[in-house]
């Protein structure tokens, strides 16, 4: 049956060459799963084989046995997409290294200047008192509220909160290039 259809094709009867492609293109898939590929891959490289059988009809009269042509042709295909597939590994490997290389290279940067920022920030704390030190740790380290740090130094909520706004003012009148919140 796909021997005729074939036959037919070869003659210039296009419509058989749908024929031939609904009569084996279950059969190939099958092959393709059955060698190790996934679906995708097997029906794209199907759809390869007989783009190029459309393309090709006049190079094939040679071809008497198709259902075998096809699952060479096909097996080919397939091993073609893998040989593809293993030479984008190998340019994707490098190119995750020049990432890890450039993250582990941001990675230096910022670790220098957080760095950078913690000597300027215990710099600038000390530019202040002991107990608004204190009080500014407890406010932005610890998430403490202004109740919380009142009940701890036994002052009220507005001195905490003035202490706050005190020790922001003086680390900025004495260093302005320091955005604090």
């Amino acid at each position: 049956m796909i021997e005729n259809a074939w036959i037919k094709y070869l003659d210039g009867d296009n419509d058989s060459l749908s024929e031939v492609y609904l009569i084996s293109f279950e059969k190939m898939k099958a092959y393709g799963l059955k060698i190790g590929f996934d679906q995708k891959t097997c029906e794209d490289a199907i759809q390869d084989i007989f783009i190029k059988i459309c393309c090709n009809r006049e190079k094939l009269t040679h071809v008497k046995r198709i259902e075998f042509y096809l699952l060479n042709s096909l097996k080919n295909r397939l091993f073609d997409y893998h040989q593809e597939e293993r030479r984008r590994r190998v340019i994707d490997k490098d190119e995750v290294f020049q990432k890890y290389e450039d993250s582990v290279i941001e990675s230096i940067i910022l670790t220098e200047s957080e760095l950078h920022m913690k000597l300027e920030v215990e710099r600038f704390m000390q530019s202040i008192s002991p107990k608004q030190r204190r009080i500014l740790h407890y406010y932005y380290q610890l998430n403490m509220s202004a109740d919380e740090i009142a009940t701890i130094f036994d002052i009220t909520p507005d001195a905490v909160r003035r202490s706050i706004s005190r020790s922001i003012k003086k680390i900025q009148s004495a260093h302005p290039e320091m955005i604090l919140p």
